[in-house]
């Protein structure tokens, strides 16, 4: 009976040990462990760099929020929208980063602890709150720099940095006193006086006279009226090199014909440019659109390009 027992008590120690062994088998991780191997997400795969030191780029932002907030992060932590932090998709993790919107000259220190945006043309994708601060959660889109911060910086001092920016931006101001502003009630001294004014009528010869005075008038009107609705003219390709704004590049190749070749194919779609460039050594002759005064409008071309046939294009902008 004691060894039947045992048995039986030994044989429940291991049934109960193979179930927890189930429940506890660690589910796969959306990025592998090494958050410096390559991963692929949508079929595109993505190489993230080993070392951030002296990394700086200018490109567009975006941000993320309701629909991933409590969910785990590319590290394992849980994501907080209203938390300052972001996500790149090569960048090493974590590390530290500043961002400058370029359009208001706003800057946020970000620790980046996720992968993404998996968005064409995107640089980083910052939570909402750190996109509240840089000014442009409504907008919805910036062009940024992003600059990676030395591996020596007082990590601490930073964090207390970021702490900081999210207290400021969760503060609600209250309204102020208006009541200086109303205005007072007109009295008998401050209330207007009406003038009644009464004029004869005008003779032939006066009614000519204000005719042949009104005709320079009528001219300026005219060719302020054309002026408002002809086209803005686009800058010649030798000026685009320092034009601001963004623009969207379709195509590079080493032979210009290729590239003008490519520029007048894109003729029923807007205006392109080829411009030199020179990278790494190697003379490029590049095809672009623009430039665009928002973002959002250099987004519609790239959707414009990809129902015309043209799924290269991407958004960039001049240093």
């Amino acid at each position: 009976m004691i060894f039947r027992a045992a048995r039986i008590v030994v044989g429940i120690g291991l049934l109960g040990a193979v179930l927890a062994g189930c429940s506890l088998v660690p589910k796969e991780p959306r990025y592998p462990p090494d958050k410096t191997r390559p991963y692929e997400i949508n079929g595109v795969t993505y190489r993230p760099i080993k070392d951030a030191e002296g990394y700086v780029n200018v490109g567009v932002a975006s941000w993320y929020g309701p629909n991933f907030d409590g969910k785990p992060t590319a590290i394992g932590e849980r994501f907080d929208m209203h938390q300052v932090s972001a996500a790149h998709k090569t960048l090493p993790l974590p590390v530290w980063v500043r961002v400058t919107n370029l359009e208001n000259g706003r800057q946020l220190i970000v620790r980046v602890n996720d992968r993404g945006p998996f968005v064409k043309d995107r640089e980083i994708d910052l939570s909402y709150a750190a996109a509240k601060l840089l000014g442009y959660a409504v907008k919805g889109t910036a062009k940024v720099r992003v600059e990676a911060l030395p591996k020596d910086a007082d990590i601490e001092a930073l964090k207390r940095e970021a702490q900081s920016h999210v207290g400021a931006a969760r503060q609600v101001r209250r309204p102020t006193a208006q009541a200086s502003l109303a205005p007072r009630p007109a009295t008998a001294a401050t209330r207007p006086q009406t003038q009644v004014i009464v004029r004869r009528p005008a003779t032939a010869k006066e009614r000519a006279m204000a005719a042949q005075q009104a005709q320079p008038l009528k001219r300026a009107q005219s060719a302020q009226r054309v002026a408002r609705v002809a086209p803005t003219p686009q800058p010649a390709s030798a000026d685009l090199a320092n034009a601001s704004g963004a623009f969207v590049q379709v195509g590079a190749f080493l032979a210009r014909s290729n590239a003008e070749r490519l520029a007048r194919k894109l003729v029923d779609v807007g205006r392109a440019h080829v411009l030199a460039r020179d990278q790494n050594g190697k003379r490029l002759y590049v095809v672009r659109m623009g430039p665009f005064a928002t973002v959002a409008k250099a987004d519609d071309m790239v959707q414009t390009l990809v129902k015309k046939g043209f799924p290269e294009g991407r958004v960039l902008f001049n240093e």
